[in-house]
């Protein structure tokens, strides 16, 4: 009887641990008032995060993200409103890519399909409402963040 709250207790350590491990490390000054909006989106075409980045992939397809970039150096980062896309490939592949909003948004036309190996280290993904809300709530972020132009 006394082996059960022992379990309990491990268990709920074991959660706790591995939640702390998931949260990422903040990316730049106040990213931590982004911690809300990040979105686990490893599309780094590693053949270890494959599975991650394909279904997390299906499951964001029709939402708008925002890829940050940030400059370490510099102490900026840029950021870019994307589409994260599958597409079934006649090898019976599915390819994984990133389309920008602005041509999402246009019918027809030529789009640009995007292939990057983010780099968890400088890059992170974004909800875009989530990350569009806090930023006009912190006005600190819009100092070191700006939107990239194409």
């Amino acid at each position: 009887m006394m082996q059960l709250p022992l379990l309990i207790a491990a268990t709920f350590a074991s959660l706790l641990a591995a939640t702390e491990q998931d949260t990422p490390k903040p990316l730049f000054p106040g990213d931590g008032s982004l911690a809300s909006c990040v979105v686990d989106l490893p599309l780094t075409y590693a053949p270890r995060d494959r599975e991650r980045y394909m279904q997390a992939a299906k499951f964001l397809e029709d939402q708008e993200l925002v890829l940050v970039t940030w400059d370490r150096k510099a102490g900026k980062g840029s950021y870019q409103r994307v589409f994260v896309m599958t597409e079934a490939m006649k090898d019976g592949t599915t390819a994984v890519y990133l389309e920008h909003a602005a041509d999402r948004l246009k019918s027809g036309g030529m789009k640009e399909a995007w292939f990057p190996r983010i780099k968890p280290a400088t890059q992170r993904f974004y909800d875009a409402q989530c990350f569009d809300e806090q930023v006009a709530v912190d006005s600190a972020l819009s100092t070191v963040l700006s939107e990239q132009q194409r």
